[in-house]
């Protein structure tokens, strides 16, 4: 069975765009593949800024409450250091009278 000519050249004219085709796209996924790594690398640096910025905050943090705490059990040892003063006045002055 013979293929006419115009036939052919229509089938491998198909054939050649259906190749270009293909090989354009290839290189637009190949852009795009690009542009998507790029922009995981710049999520991935932005990424462990923020969590070393959440550290150093976590540290300021944890420091503060380390001072805030100390700041609470002197306040509450003066307190008790206080009431006991006064119980002793208090007692003191029955005594006087």
């Amino acid at each position: 069975m013979k293929i006419k000519p115009g036939l052919f050249a229509l089938l491998i004219g198909g054939f050649v765009f259906i190749l270009l085709t293909s090989f354009v796209y290839a290189f637009l996924q190949k852009a795009e593949a690009e542009r998507m790594a790029q922009t995981a690398f710049e999520c991935e640096r932005i990424s462990k800024e923020r969590v070393e910025e959440l550290h150093h905050k976590n540290e300021e943090l944890s420091k503060l409450t380390d001072q805030l705490m100390q700041q609470i059990i002197v306040s509450e040892e003066n307190l008790l250091k206080a009431q006991e003063a006064t119980k002793k006045a208090a007692i003191q002055s029955k005594n006087k009278k």
